[in-house]
């Protein structure tokens, strides 16, 4: 089974927090028919959560002097994702922030479906696609004895003999870019 490319964006984002509200969306990645979309959305970085700044690259990627202005990063996702699925590693996560982005900063006139974002709404979660990928393989519940719970994506990957991410791990491009590969890895590479 193949899918078509120019109808899901594979993306992440990295923020200030965990709150969908209260933080904000810092440095964002969408992968589009194998072109590259990365930028840096402008923060109020008195919002930081402490761990961000410790654990994160924040303090030392995050430029407040490029970064976009949060209605020209709506703009842009706008353009970059009108009716495509999202795909990712957890997009709730980074579907809350954006649609909590494009609630203040879109336009509110561009109804799309009702649902008030430019991007479709069915989400696509490739660790939940993962799960069934090993659930259906020819090997039965190949890699299932070694997956526990709570279960974290390097063992669904490595239980489908996909590489970690290693140092891009949780960075936006990092993360689009797994999710890419590991949706590509159960549905071909597109059409």
């Amino acid at each position: 089974m193949s899918y078509q490319r120019s109808q899901v964006a594979f993306i992440d984002t990295e923020t200030t927090g965990l709150h969908p509200e209260f933080h904000s969306i810092w440095d964002i990645a969408i992968i589009i028919d194998e072109e590259e979309y990365r930028w840096q959305n402008w923060v109020d970085s008195l919002h930081v959560d402490e761990w961000v700044k410790e654990n994160t690259r924040f303090g030392t990627e995050y430029d407040p002097e490029t970064a976009l202005a949060p209605f020209e990063t709506a703009r842009k996702l706008e353009e970059l994702l009108q009716g495509r699925h999202l795909v990712g590693a957890c997009p709730w996560f980074d579907s809350e922030r954006l649609h909590a982005l494009w609630r203040h900063y879109g336009d509110g006139r561009n109804q799309i479906e009702n649902h008030n974002h430019p991007w479709h709404y069915h989400l696509m979660d490739v660790e939940c696609l993962s799960l069934g990928f090993l659930a259906g393989a020819n090997d039965k519940n190949k890699g299932f004895h070694e997956l526990d719970l709570p279960i974290k994506s390097d063992s669904l990957f490595k239980a489908m003999d996909i590489a970690s991410a290693g140092k891009d791990k949780h960075t936006a491009i990092g993360d689009a870019r797994k999710a890419k590969e590991v949706f590509e890895h159960i549905f071909g590479e597109g059409i």
